[in-house]
């Protein structure tokens, strides 16, 4: 490899001392992507391997790559992936939120207009909504949810894989007031929502989620039964596969 393309050469850079790695690297950021394209092209043109690295996610998830992939691309040049971190299945993984769907939303919309007219939208999904949002609109999306939702299920992020990696998993109400919540806000953020349903009584939904294995019914039966009662199927499959009885 004879050259490191990075999102931010500093944060790369310590990386690549670590491990006494003296590629060379160029900076590659969303504000000069395009313009590195056609030098970086010429490289590989002339016989060099390059690789594209970010911070601390993967290239093209709200990180730069997409652009110029696009243009490697266009030019018939191959492309070889190597899995890399990404907070979306980071959190997934132990939310303790079944994510066979899921809806990944990019950033959680920046007005009340906007997040109000998504809003219909979303609670028709019925499976886990996964946002991420910025140390500087976190509490203020939070806290349109906690208004419209205070029962609501969520798993919260804070920069995952990373040395002050916190994560705080369940209803919001009770999320919004923990002493640990009073951290700094600095950093990047992951969420993942479990249900947008707003008529639903979450405590009445759990009673009847016990009731469905505490007589032994099987998940096709909790699932028939769930469907009158407005239960998305996601709750009641995350029930039976984390805490209750693994039926058929």
């Amino acid at each position: 490899m004879q050259l490191i393309a990075a999102e931010d050469t500093r944060i790369t850079g310590i990386l690549l001392e670590h491990f006494a790695i003296k590629t060379p690297m160029m900076s590659l950021q969303k504000y000069n992507e395009s313009q590195r394209c056609q030098q970086i092209l010429q490289r590989i043109q002339s016989g060099q391997d390059i690789a594209l690295v970010c911070d601390a996610g993967t290239p093209n998830i709200s990180d730069p790559g997409a652009y110029l992939i696009q243009f490697l691309r266009q030019n018939s040049i191959s492309i070889i992936p190597i899995p890399g971190p990404t907070s979306i299945a980071a959190l997934l993984s132990i939310s303790g939120i079944l994510a066979n769907t899921f809806y990944f939303g990019g950033f959680f919309p920046r007005t009340e207009s906007a997040y109000q007219l998504n809003m219909p939208t979303w609670r028709t999904l019925q499976c886990p909504l996964v946002f991420f949002e910025s140390a500087k609109r976190i509490k203020r999306s939070l806290g349109w949810l906690y208004r419209d939702y205070p029962a609501l299920q969520v798993c919260i992020g804070k920069e995952l894989t990373k040395p002050y990696e916190q994560v705080f998993v369940g209803p919001l109400h009770e999320i919004m007031s923990q002493k640990e919540w009073a951290f700094t806000l600095k950093g990047e953020f992951s969420i993942i929502i479990n249900d947008l349903n707003p008529t639903r009584d979450c405590g009445k939904t759990q009673e009847w989620l016990n009731q469905f294995t505490d007589l032994g019914l099987t998940l096709g039966q909790s699932l028939a039964i769930g469907k009158k009662l407005d239960i998305p199927k996601n709750m009641i499959k995350t029930h039976y596969y984390s805490g209750g009885d693994s039926h058929d």
